[in-house]
């Protein structure tokens, strides 16, 4: 089994993407893609315990192949030696280099759950600055005067 990566890289950076002006957009999809990431995130974390176990599977069976080879062979040998043995035997270097690719992949997908961490905190701001100008604007000011006013109006009718 080879190890492979969750998060395209390109939809990552479309999907972190989005604009000032569609505000309300932007949080409508951001759930599915915290839901989205996080799956992905999942199974990569998955994807790297399962490597890191074969990796240590692969070092265990080498390291009794190479142990019982030099015993039948009556060479001498020393747990250094055979450990030094055991990182260069390509059955190793294979599962080493897996798990490395599994790691990588766990780390894009973390990269992308805090990608989205960053968005929604960029959009709250974004959303309070526009707040602060719509009700700081002297057309939301008139707005209200003439709301307050047709409001007491209707009042006065009854």
């Amino acid at each position: 089994m080879q190890a492979k990566s969750y998060i395209d890289r390109d939809q990552l950076a479309a999907d972190v993407n989005y604009s000032d002006n569609d505000l309300d957009s932007a949080f409508m999809t951001h759930p599915g893609l915290v839901v989205r990431y996080g799956m992905l995130h999942a199974d990569a974390v998955k994807q790297h315990a399962a490597m890191k176990l074969k990796r240590d599977v692969v070092e265990a069976q080498v390291h009794a192949d190479l142990k019982q080879r030099h015993i039948d062979n009556k060479e001498k040998f020393t747990e250094a030696g055979l450990s030094k043995e055991v990182i260069a035997d390509r059955r190793y270097i294979a599962a080493y280099s897996n798990y490395i690719k599994a790691q990588e992949a766990l780390d894009e997908a973390t990269q992308a759950i805090e990608a989205l961490r960053h968005r929604r905190d960029v959009m709250v701001q974004s959303a309070k600055s526009k707040h602060m100008e719509l009700t700081t604007s002297p057309d939301f000011a008139a707005s209200k005067g003439f709301a307050e006013f047709f409001a007491a109006a209707r009042s006065n009718k009854s």
